[in-house]
């Protein structure tokens, strides 16, 4: 096949995947609405107790149902959001949301993102099979292993309200390094070489810049926690480098 008709497939597929789930609100059984209006409310200055500035603007919301017994009715509902947008963000005309029922009318739940993360999705598998050719099932396989035990270890630090937050994550870099070896070079010689020097490195340059940072009392960064965090912004810090040092040093 050549490339132009490769590509001409992978445009069709994309375009079939993106349209689809643009018009997929009737399998959802929570209520679906497309926006049709918007009208924005004054900023609002806020301060938190780091000192932290931000501003809330509050949206009227008109829309048109996409799916239950009242499909098509127009209905209206507010939308806050902030211009740091760490929890939320602005709705725009056009804009495809999940509401709640509330009594007589309907409130905001969240945004429909399925189109967006479904085509993005699609192109990522495409440019695996296109790049990795002969080994892209075995990436992907590597992948969608990485992504349940990540989520996976997200769940036990939930449950356990981050109180074994190192141990949970020392232990996923570990198997991460494994996991992802294992599938991409298989049990060599060479791969236990790679593991070992992806954890050494790893925990080199985190005890690194957690002395570095230490020493300097963290002199010259800013460490911003949003509202549903409720352990350290530095914990948080380190272990998302942790997890990140890892990824790049295996993957």
């Amino acid at each position: 096949m050549s490339k132009r008709w490769w590509w001409l497939g992978a445009a069709i597929i994309v375009l079939l995947v993106g349209v689809g789930l643009r018009h997929d609100a009737g399998l959802y059984s929570v209520p679906v609405a497309q926006v049709t209006s918007v009208q924005n409310g004054q900023a609002q200055k806020e301060v938190d107790s780091y000192n932290n500035t931000d501003y809330q603007t509050k949206q009227t919301i008109t829309a048109r149902l996409l799916n239950t017994e009242q499909k098509g009715a127009t209905v209206h509902f507010t939308n806050e959001y902030t211009q740091s947008g760490a929890l939320d963000s602005p709705l725009k005309q056009g804009n495809q949301v999940f509401l709640t029922k509330s009594g007589s009318g309907y409130q905001f739940r969240d945004n429909k993102r399925d189109v967006v993360l479904g085509v993005l999705m699609v192109i990522t598998l495409l440019l695996i099979c296109l790049l990795a050719a002969k080994h892209a099932l075995v990436i992907i396989a590597s992948i969608t292993a990485n992504t349940v035990l990540f989520f996976s270890a997200i769940h036990l630090d939930l449950h356990w309200n981050g109180n074994h937050a190192w141990g949970i994550f020392t232990t996923l870099v570990v198997i991460f390094t494994i996991v992802t070896v294992l599938f991409v070079i298989g049990w060599r010689p060479v791969g236990l070489v790679i593991a070992a020097a992806t954890l050494l490195a790893t925990v080199g340059a985190v005890g690194l810049g957690y002395a570095v940072m230490t020493w300097t009392n963290y002199s010259g960064i800013h460490l911003q926690q949003v509202r549903y965090v409720t352990q350290s912004p530095a914990l948080l810090f380190l272990r998302g480098n942790y997890c990140r040092f890892t990824r790049c040093g295996s993957g």
